[in-house]
């Protein structure tokens, strides 16, 4: 479970998923992130434990910069508003596969001693970031994302089905469920989005492995699909229904 991933700075927004601690603090309006104001905010005492165990320092890719700067506990993102929002990076011993999708949404991957997720980060506003667990995928205009985790671990933040809209500044769960059964199929996941209404979703019967895990990255994938049409239910299939 993630222990307060981001904070806000001067304006209070509520998570979904992600454990946010919420704090509110003035900010001079700047295009650039004031890593400071992040700074300046509370570390909790066994988080520096965490961060000591660090390998390296986590480094952000060449093109996140001018918008986000790190410190050992920290990133700070600039905000559409021009305003610093602070993810926290504590209790996170390390993070990668970076990825700014556009001009407002940022992503990472991250892991910690006994948990790990993946932190999208919507630059909207005066900021917002959630934990998907999984890496999100956008429809191709950008109206929405999905994400798809099924797994039995306890270690991520969301494991289910979920798709949010994204209209404006709004960021929206338009379905959360827990996706499908963990048996007789494994490695659910989503490969790609047919249009703005239909999803494509493959996973791997169990009784293809039988218990040898080696098999599972050239295993043969079983195909289904999701849409509107069924309520977006997931189920067996490879073709998108016609939409009117």
């Amino acid at each position: 479970m993630t222990r307060g991933i981001a904070q806000s700075v001067g304006a209070g927004i509520t998570a979904v998923w992600a454990s946010v601690l919420m704090l509110a603090a003035p900010a001079q309006a700047s295009e650039i992130p004031d890593l400071s104001i992040c700074d300046g905010f509370p570390v909790h005492s066994e988080s520096e434990d965490v961060t000591a165990q660090r390998e390296q320092p986590l480094v952000l890719p060449a093109d996140w910069t001018g918008i986000a700067a790190v410190s050992p506990y920290w990133i700070a993102v600039s905000t559409e508003y021009h305003t610093t929002y602070c993810v926290s990076t504590q209790w996170m011993l390390d993070a990668d596969n970076f990825e700014r999708f556009d001009k407002r949404f940022l992503g990472f991957h991250w892991e910690g001693p006994d948990a790990f997720g993946y932190i999208l980060i919507d630059r909207s506003g005066q900021g917002y970031a959630i934990d998907t667990s999984v890496r999100p995928h956008f429809t191709p205009e950008g109206t929405m994302f999905a994400v798809l985790n099924r797994t039995d671990t306890g270690m991520e933040e969301f494991d289910g089905f979920a798709i949010w809209s994204i209209h404006g500044g709004a960021l929206r769960p338009y379905l959360v469920n827990f996706g499908p059964p963990l048996s007789p199929m494994i490695d659910w996941r989503i490969e790609d989005w047919e249009g703005e209404n239909c999803l494509h979703i493959s996973a791997v019967p169990y009784e293809q492995i039988v218990g040898n895990w080696e098999q599972l990255p050239n295993a043969p994938r079983s195909s289904y699909i999701a849409h509107p049409g069924n309520q977006w239910q997931i189920a067996e299939g490879k073709t998108c229904p016609t939409i009117d």
